[in-house]
């Protein structure tokens, strides 16, 4: 009985996080055909008029855009879209450190669905922090609001490789 409840739970998962994705094969090159072999799942990037890499992902079953930041120490989301996903959040006791700014407050939360295609995070500890330092530099090109920037922690637990001609994020499954 417990093997069915998750099996049944896999399933519906994998229905759940696929609707942020149009159905194709991203894995034509010789680079995606050896990675497919490896269980790596494709996730086709976009990239701004600022150079900046983005994807969709789906946070609690909404729909999210997220800077991919190879630099980033970890994953962090907008502050101000907690509800707009769902999150309850609490004061975290650390402070973020980067390009953004020394010392900025942060908030913390567990999603309950992570899912970038179908590479899937369960109850996955994340902090939110102001980003308008990025929105406002985007809103000033002409692009719209991210929710939130993909850092190192989502790119070394998923094995991320890159290919920045395709432009194709492979995260191992």
């Amino acid at each position: 009985m417990n093997l069915l409840k998750v099996l049944m739970f896999v399933f519906v998962s994998s229905l759940v996080c696929q609707k942020a994705y149009p159905q194709q094969d991203k894995f034509d090159s010789e680079l995606g055909l050896f990675l497919k072999e490896k269980n790596y799942e494709a996730i086709q990037l976009g990239r701004l008029i600022t150079g900046h890499l983005y994807l969709t992902a789906e946070v609690n079953g909404t729909n999210a855009t997220f800077v991919l930041d190879t630099g980033a120490g970890s994953t962090v989301m907008e502050e101000k879209k907690e509800s707009k996903f769902n999150l309850t959040t609490s004061l975290s006791e650390s402070k973020a450190v980067g390009a953004g700014g020394n010392n900025l407050a942060l908030k913390e939360t567990s999603i309950k669905n992570f899912c970038i295609k179908n590479y899937v995070l369960h109850d996955y500890k994340i902090h939110l922090m102001n980003l308008d330092h990025v929105n406002n530099a985007f809103k000033k090109v002409g692009i719209a609001e991210i929710d939130g920037v993909i850092g190192a922690d989502i790119l070394i637990s998923g094995k991320a490789v890159i290919d920045y001609e395709k432009l194709i994020l492979y995260l191992k499954k």
